[in-house]
């Protein structure tokens, strides 16, 4: 992967599994880009790696939050289809207070 920083935009390859690449041309902010350049302060042996790496990240939060949504309509599904969790529940708050 290749990265060339210019004024306010970033220029950026990305290598798939198969050797594979995509340029795509993205704008970000002029403190974005320099983050970017300080990747080696992170650990980073390059721009690259550390977009890449924070390409990860967020597709793992996203999609960890697509199941915790998932999940949090699962229940609430059950809740409300469900007369005893609803009393269990409604019991175990009172003695909360």
């Amino acid at each position: 992967m290749r990265l060339n920083l210019y004024n306010s935009g970033i220029y950026i390859r990305l290598k798939k599994i198969v050797q594979m690449t995509t340029e795509r041309k993205i704008q970000i902010q002029e403190e974005e880009a320099e983050f970017i350049k300080s990747f080696a302060e992170y650990g980073f042996r390059n721009p690259d790696e550390m977009i890449s790496r924070a390409l990860e990240l967020l597709k793992h939060n996203l999609e960890k939050n697509k199941c915790l949504e998932s999940s949090a309509d699962l229940y609430a599904e059950i809740y409300d289809h469900d007369e005893e969790t609803k009393e269990w529940t409604e019991a175990s708050m009172q003695d909360w207070d």
